[in-house]
């Protein structure tokens, strides 16, 4: 039997490295690709068959809805699970009468997930799968880092636990956000704090970046602090619930968490440091300019080779052009004279152009 095709399309390369990791605790022969745009994903699909589709709603140029009516017109049997951070009632409602086998919202509860991916690629049954990771550590795998995020957010008892990339984007999550908080702006406005702490830190040198910022008073408290340089963990507790008397223990289980979440990240792929991020990307400028300066005695060549034009026979060049223009403006198709356009309304007449 030929190992399980899947195609991850999603442009969050973290959220790429999460599903990945995911889909590998099923212990069974899988070729997963992944690609960060839906056109790529239709080149790919077009090479070789897939079995299962993992698509983002919301991707750069066409998006997950579209790949799903390209993607499946030349695989009818193909099945899909969509899914979307977008909170937009009409999107959630597109997404609902797709024609997807499964549809989830982010963050992904990791567990459901991977017992929609079972479904769909007819696996072992859940209570296997979750007997087997009862006997298996989650460290190094997606799934941990959701345990780890809930075994937080028991300790400290707050609403919820999260983890943000530096575009504000949430990866991993476990509880939910009050429903009167604007979720969308407030991790925008940690991940600016977070981007404001990392500078500071690298100005004094404190790398790797040890940090905690308690905010409270409010309708509610937040601890957020840094995992690695690139991640964010953000706990929102009830108000006043971060009291002088538990801050030692807060910074404790903050820090033991972060800890144990970048071990998890490093494992499974995903960069958490800056520095990290750069190594990993090909030098394309050195590369571009090395190009250029083994390409600059061709293109010398070419150059000199070219026969100069003398400026007489360039004015030549463009009166004999002029020539060739057909005096009488109404023969052009593209034009029209300035009486037809005073005739069509579309230029005022002398006389009112007078006053």
């Amino acid at each position: 039997m030929r190992p399980f095709r899947v195609l991850i399309v999603e442009d969050q390369r973290e959220a790429r490295r999460v599903v990945r990791a995911g889909l590998e605790t099923l212990n069974c022969e899988m070729q997963i690709v992944d690609v960060p745009s839906g056109e790529e994903a239709i080149l790919v699909n077009s090479r070789q068959p897939f079995d299962l589709l993992i698509a983002d709603v919301r991707l750069p140029g066409i998006s997950g809805l579209e790949l799903i009516e390209h993607a499946q017109f030349r695989n009818p049997d193909l099945k899909v699970i969509l899914v979307t951070g977008m909170t937009d009632e009409a999107v959630r409602e597109k997404v609902a009468r797709a024609h997807a086998d499964a549809y989830f919202y982010k963050p992904l509860e990791m567990a459901d997930f991977l017992d929609a991916v079972q479904r769909c690629l007819n696996l072992e049954p859940s209570s296997e799968r979750k007997e087997r990771e009862k006997r298996t550590s989650p460290r190094g795998s997606a799934a941990g880092i959701s345990a780890r995020l809930a075994k937080l957010r028991t300790q400290m008892g707050a609403h919820c636990a999260v983890l943000l990339n530096d575009r504000g984007e949430v990866i991993a999550q476990a509880g939910a956000f009050p429903q009167d908080m604007e979720a969308e702006a407030l991790t925008r406005s940690v991940v600016a704090s977070l981007n404001a702490v990392e500078k500071t830190a690298l100005l004094i040198g404190s790398v790797p970046i040890n940090d905690l910022t308690v905010l409270s008073g409010g309708a509610y408290d937040l601890a957020l602090n840094h995992v690695g340089q690139a991640i964010g963990l953000l706990l929102v507790a009830p108000p006043e619930f971060f009291r002088p008397s538990k801050m030692a223990d807060l910074a404790k289980e903050m820090r033991a968490a972060s800890a144990d979440i970048q071990a998890i990240l490093t494992d499974i792929g995903v960069l958490v440091s800056v520095a990290e991020q750069k190594a990993a990307q090909p030098p394309v400028e050195q590369a571009e300019e090395s190009e250029s300066e083994e390409a600059l005695p061709e293109l010398e060549a070419i150059f000199s080779s070219v026969k100069r034009v003398k400026s007489s026979d360039a004015n030549a060049f463009w009166e004999t052009a002029a020539e060739d223009e057909p005096a009488d403006e109404s023969l052009r198709a593209d034009t029209i004279s300035y009486d037809q356009a005073r005739q069509l309304g579309l230029a005022p007449d002398e006389g009112s152009a007078a006053g």
